[in-house]
């Protein structure tokens, strides 16, 4: 394992003072734009605004019977949909699919599965691919080489931030709001 350069640990311990700022700094817009919402109003003001379209849909619905309307309409158009699936056209169609289906299972998809396994080229694929892996997993080590950490709160930072990364690749969310999730997580396990 390589020690990691002096460059990149002043480099790195820089981002993390950055981070730390950035984060000091969202916190405080954030509390300026809390004082000026409770000082305008705005959020009370979005709220008048919201409830009083409301009412005035649900008045236009009253005094219009949509939602009677669009009720009835989506009734019809159920009533058509059942009506089409029981005529004979639609029958003869969908038996007509399942023969298609079949004979194609049989003489198509069958067919070429057993040339496939056969003719060893799955074996092949299955070889470049593991090639393909190792290639990157030397390619990675030489782009991107692995520091071990000098101090456990290093250690510990590279983890979280690695794990908050992995997380929020899964759930399919931003980091920051992964990150949000785990200290709202953290919070409430502390608290038990």
């Amino acid at each position: 394992m390589k020690d990691k350069p002096e460059s990149l640990k002043a480099l790195s311990e820089k981002s993390r003072l950055l981070r730390q700022r950035l984060t000091d700094q969202l916190k405080s817009a954030q509390s300026k734009l809390q004082a000026l919402d409770e000082r305008h109003g705005l959020s009370e003001s979005a709220s008048s605004a919201s409830e009083k379209f409301r009412s005035h849909v649900t008045e236009v619905d009253r005094n219009h019977n949509v939602s009677g309307r669009l009720h009835q309409a989506r009734t019809k158009i159920d009533e058509l949909v059942h009506e089409a699936k029981e005529s004979q056209v639609w029958i003869g169609s969908s038996k007509e699919l399942g023969e298609l289906s079949d004979t194609l299972q049989k003489r198509v998809v069958k067919p070429t599965n057993q040339l496939w396994q056969n003719s060893g080229a799955a074996d092949a694929i299955d070889q470049v691919w593991g090639g393909a892996e190792s290639l990157y997993g030397e390619l990675r080590q030489r782009i991107k080489p692995y520091y071990a950490p000098e101090a456990p709160d290093e250690l510990l930072r590279q983890t979280r931030d690695e794990l908050l990364y992995i997380n929020s690749c899964v759930l399919q969310i931003s980091v920051a709001e992964s990150a949000h999730f785990s200290e709202a997580l953290g919070k409430a396990v502390a608290a038990k």
